[in-house]
């Protein structure tokens, strides 16, 4: 950052001021808004409650955002469906150019394989670019006796259909993972769906359920405040607070699964704009002061451009749908 430039300003996100953020000062103002977005106030929209790791992503992305357009962005939460409330809003708002979808798997990929829609959301969205990519991590209550997903399995052959999971919602990650999960380990646990990441974790803190597979962003804070325990990882990547735990692959081989986000809008947005907004991401998502952050929040870095985005979701959906179809997965 240039001596003397002082790029400290305050940005509102869902409705609550939050700190001043400092962004590096080449980046500020390098992209001229287009007219369709002069004066107008930026909407991340968010498919589940605050508190979860999507939100906690998508309000840490909309200071850095709104930093470097100079705009007012907030975070909008509509939770509900899997996150398809929020998809189907910035789907019927057509070319609105405010409006920015905060989009997760369970929307573009899972959903359209599991559930009855009205529309097809790769057909009505334009990726724009990914935001991040973290392995999701195994994690019971802090005085659980499970100390390994080896004990989760004792437990089932002990007593079978006894165990209960938690999800952020029908058709989420953490839904599809453990009933992946549950197929390739001969597990047997029920499913209890939540309105997002934060009712779910405070149910396994209160006891109502046994264990979740929980992103990483969703699970640090708890982590590290003694309330959770996390016991394994889905994944080779290890976010800087699992850097200990052990890989769920290493009892189940071929298990390996991330929870990743990113930011899209109706196709009907013009290609000058979406140009602007892919730019604008390009660089927050690069940004080192929002990588640190992320980093900070448990979460784990992963930006794609639109093209690679794009491409990543259309493959990690032709291997979902094999997986669904292989292992008779349904709601």
């Amino acid at each position: 950052m240039s001596k003397g430039v002082d790029l400290k300003r305050r940005a509102v996100v869902g409705g609550l001021c939050m700190a001043w953020v400092p962004l590096m000062a080449q980046t500020k103002g390098a992209v001229t808004a287009p007219p369709e977005l002069a004066g107008k106030t930026i909407k991340l929209i968010v498919g589940y409650p605050p508190g979860g790791g999507t939100d906690l992503t998508a309000r840490t992305l909309a200071v850095y955002v709104g930093e470097y357009t100079g705009l007012t962005v907030i975070v909008e939460n509509r939770p509900g469906a899997g996150g398809n409330i929020a998809t189907d809003n910035v789907v019927r708002g057509q070319a609105d150019p405010s409006n920015w979808l905060f989009v997760t798997q369970s929307q573009v990929i899972t959903n359209p394989l599991l559930m009855k829609m009205s529309f097809e959301p790769m057909q009505e969205l334009a990726l724009l670019a990914r935001a991040s990519a973290s392995p999701l991590v195994l994690i019971v209550k802090a005085d659980s006796p499970f100390k390994s997903f080896d004990d989760i399995m004792a437990a089932h052959k002990k007593n079978p259909g006894s165990l209960n999971y938690g999800s952020a919602g029908i058709g989420t990650p953490q839904h599809i993972g453990v009933e992946w999960l549950k197929s390739l380990s001969g597990l047997q646990a029920v499913h209890t769906p939540y309105k997002g990441s934060g009712p779910c974790i405070m149910g396994l803190m209160s006891g109502e359920i046994d264990f979740v597979l929980e992103s990483g962003a969703a699970a640090s804070p708890h982590v590290r405040g003694g309330k959770v325990r996390a016991i394994g990882i889905a994944g080779s990547a290890k976010p800087d607070d699992f850097k200990d735990v052990r890989q769920i692959e290493a009892s189940v081989p071929g298990f390996n699964m991330d929870a990743w986000s990113g930011v899209a809008v109706s196709k009907k947005v013009p290609a000058t704009t979406r140009h602007y907004a892919e730019q604008v991401l390009q660089a927050c998502l690069n940004n080192p002061d929002f990588i640190a952050k992320l980093k900070a929040q448990g979460g784990n870095p992963g930006w794609l451009s639109a093209a690679q985005f794009t491409q990543a979701v259309t493959e990690e959906a032709r291997v979902t749908k094999d997986i669904v179809v292989k292992n008779n997965i349904r709601l």
